[in-house]
């Protein structure tokens, strides 16, 4: 360790970042932060590419203007991790001044240095024309990228894209299989669409049974709009048995996530005994968390599925 402070220190810049890695992390030497700092910056003044994002990074939490400064060095030496981070930070006014049209530039610089994270954040700044100009063909095309190299969240807009014919030809069936895809790496929301597709025979042969399986994921992922087709499905033995005690189970997660309906759903049936036991003191409560919400006006009840509509995602 006494060889790399030699050196460090006669001005060899490898041996600069290499100690204050060491001082950083206490290895082989007695941890040192303020020690380990004045190494890194030295290494990356002299252009360690590095250095500029480990000292950016130490930076972070204090001085964010001069960690900014040290990522955009970085990120201008072609370091994939600072010019995502600087493009975060110019995107959101972190330690700078907000500036989405140059934090799109850097996240396209990143994404095309085969950044998974950040062909997604460019694809997204082109398809809602955030800071850039909107260009939903370019967005699907760095989203099909991602998507096809495993990027979650690709995955699922580009199934998006491809459901509404935006940026890319309407196409059903590409559409289900990005939707499964997603939803069996555990995206909610891909896997309510995916049995949204299924229950209709879109884009592939209708099966109930397969999608109350996928609804049901979704709605344990807490996903509401799930919860409520769920609900929906075992109250009418839409793919599933009828179970009412078990349809109330999801009735009342929907209503305790605020939806209005279900909470006037849920307290009627505690009021009635259907599915559930009467409690009348339980229903009264949930009547009142309806009125907070100053809808008891509401005409029914019933809860509708979104499972049945014509265009469900």
């Amino acid at each position: 360790m006494k060889y790399f402070k030699f050196a460090a220190d006669k001005g060899n810049i490898k041996a600069m970042f290499n100690h204050g890695k060491m001082l950083y992390k206490g290895e082989g030497i007695e941890k040192n932060i303020k020690e380990a700092a004045h190494y890194m910056k030295l290494a990356a003044d002299n252009g360690h590419i590095k250095a500029m994002y480990k000292y950016g990074r130490m930076l972070e939490e204090g001085e964010g203007v001069s960690a900014n400064i040290y990522f955009k060095m970085a990120a201008l030496k072609g370091h994939v991790k600072s010019m995502i981070i600087f493009a975060y930070n110019l995107e959101n006014g972190i330690g700078i001044k907000q500036d989405k049209r140059e934090a799109s530039n850097y996240y396209k610089m990143a994404a095309d240095k085969g950044s998974l994270e950040a062909m997604f954040k460019y694809g997204r700044m082109l398809e809602q024309g955030e800071g850039i100009d909107m260009n939903k063909k370019e967005a699907s095309f760095y989203f099909r990228k991602a998507a096809n190299e495993g990027h979650l969240k690709s995955i699922f807009r580009y199934a998006c894209m491809l459901y509404a014919g935006e940026g890319v030809q309407l196409n059903l069936r590409e559409s289900c299989k990005y939707f499964k895809l997603a939803a069996d790496k555990g995206h909610i929301k891909a896997a309510f669409n995916y049995a949204c597709m299924l229950f209709k025979g879109e884009g592939t042969k209708a099966n109930k049974k397969e999608s109350a399986r996928y609804m049901k994921l979704s709605a344990d992922g807490g996903y509401l709009k799930a919860i409520k087709d769920y609900y929906w499905m075992l109250y009418n033995g839409e793919g599933v048995e009828i179970n009412k005690k078990e349809a109330n189970r999801y009735l009342k997660m929907s209503a305790d996530k605020c939806d209005v309906k279900s909470m006037l759903s849920y307290a009627c049936a505690l009021e009635k005994c259907e599915g559930t036991q009467i409690d009348r003191k339980e229903a009264k409560k949930y009547f009142k968390m309806a009125k907070s919400f100053d809808v008891l006006n509401t005409k029914s009840s019933k809860i509708e599925s979104n499972v049945k509509k014509k265009n469900c995602i």
